[in-house]
């Protein structure tokens, strides 16, 4: 739906889009991925013509009552430690943090100005990781695409230049990882994380279809839509 509004080819699903706000705000695991989109949806395309006033006001009800982190209160099903959920959720805290700094988060009674210095730590923290010791998850044919979304989230909205550089940085590093180690068009290296599908058929990994965008190897696979 993202694309369909930067190309103008609408109507827009605005149902799908309602049941994205309630996988997020059940706080099911995963939801971090799909909250990219919506951050995204509120800083490129808030108030597009294509969708109501009373999905953009959810959308933000949703982003203001999640949770961002597991020290914070409430129950939850979401994984948030493994490397690629770290720099979402915090990369997303921050994003969430500057669009409303005078409005209260409600999971932790803060406001958004409140948030923001310590959201921006975790993000730089795991900026500087990354570019000094490498990934934990190296060459992931799974989560480099998670990695992608939440880096370009912060390169395209951050107000803090130096949170854009060093998102750019990683970006930089991370696609010298897929153009090093594509053959034609599959990640042909180690993974240090993986799944028994893309291990048993590497044209469908998920990166196939960035490989794809990037360079022209490959092929669309359609298996996964995060590219």
């Amino acid at each position: 739906e993202l694309a369909r509004m930067r190309l103008g080819r609408v109507p827009v699903y605005e149902e799908l889009l309602h049941h994205v706000l309630a996988y997020i705000t059940a706080r099911h695991d995963c939801a971090d991925f799909l909250l990219l989109g919506i951050i995204r949806l509120l800083y490129q395309f808030r108030n597009h013509e294509s969708l109501s006033s009373r999905f953009f006001s959810e959308a933000e009800r949703c982003v203001i009552d999640f949770k961002y982190h597991p020290s914070e209160p409430g129950v939850d099903s979401m994984c948030t430690w493994t490397e690629n959920h770290a720099i979402m959720f915090a990369g997303s805290d921050y994003l969430a943090a500057q669009l409303h700094p005078d409005r209260t988060f409600t999971n932790t009674g803060e406001a958004g100005r409140a948030r923001l210095g310590r959201a921006r730590e975790r993000v730089m923290r795991w900026l500087w990781m990354r570019f000094h010791t490498g990934f934990s998850e190296w060459l992931s044919h799974v989560y480099y695409d998670e990695d992608i979304l939440a880096l370009l989230n912060l390169y395209d909205f951050a107000h803090d230049e130096e949170v854009r550089d060093a998102a750019r940085s990683v970006l930089d590093l991370l696609f010298l990882d897929l153009a090093h180690g594509c053959f034609r068009g599959t990640l042909a290296t180690s993974h240090g994380r993986s799944y028994s599908s893309e291990k048993r058929n590497p044209v469908a990994e998920s990166v196939s279809d960035t490989i794809f965008l990037a360079f022209g190897r490959g092929s669309i696979t359609e298996h996964d839509n995060m590219s």
